[in-house]
């Protein structure tokens, strides 16, 4: 069980990362709304603060 939950907050993590690198490079905000998706469905939640 403690596996499971590690795997997905690295995941978060990672998506988290992805979206602050994207932005930073000028990212259109596009993956700001795949992450806030990805991560809401993984915490079981409709949206997310990132």
């Amino acid at each position: 069980m403690e596996t499971k939950e590690l795997k997905r907050d690295m995941t978060l993590s990672l998506l988290e990362d992805s979206y602050v690198r994207d932005f930073h490079e000028g990212g259109n905000g596009i993956i700001l709304k795949e992450v806030v998706k990805e991560v809401g469905m993984m915490k079981g939640t409709a949206g997310i603060n990132l």
